[in-house]
């Protein structure tokens, strides 16, 4: 499911969403680092991931982002050969023309 030294991307669970912990657990035990995605503009419906840490705090809509925002990285653009993240788990409910609904 994932492989040592690689960084995937998911989501943290609002509301009636699907739990995620086991997934970033699993990641964790095998070396994987975990990024989330954190709304940084709400105007323009504009999201950067950042790596999740221990601690989390409220974000906006109340949905649970890493308590230090550090160094974003950029998702895997599509037909692009150069991956930062190497997946990308999100609810499809969420998901519009390829970006984020908010």
């Amino acid at each position: 499911m994932f492989r040592a030294g690689k960084r995937i991307a998911l989501y943290l669970p609002f509301d009636r969403e699907t739990d995620t912990s086991a997934l970033v657990a699993a990641a964790r035990r095998r070396g994987v680092r975990v990024f989330v995605p954190v709304i940084v503009d709400r105007r323009h419906a504009r999201i950067r991931f950042y790596p999740l840490d221990s601690r989390t705090r409220s974000g906006v809509f109340g949905i649970s982002v890493p308590s230090r925002l550090t160094r974003p990285v950029s998702p895997p653009m599509a037909g692009s050969n150069r991956h930062t993240l190497g997946r990308c788990r999100c609810p499809r409910a969420a998901l519009g023309d390829g970006r984020r609904v908010l």
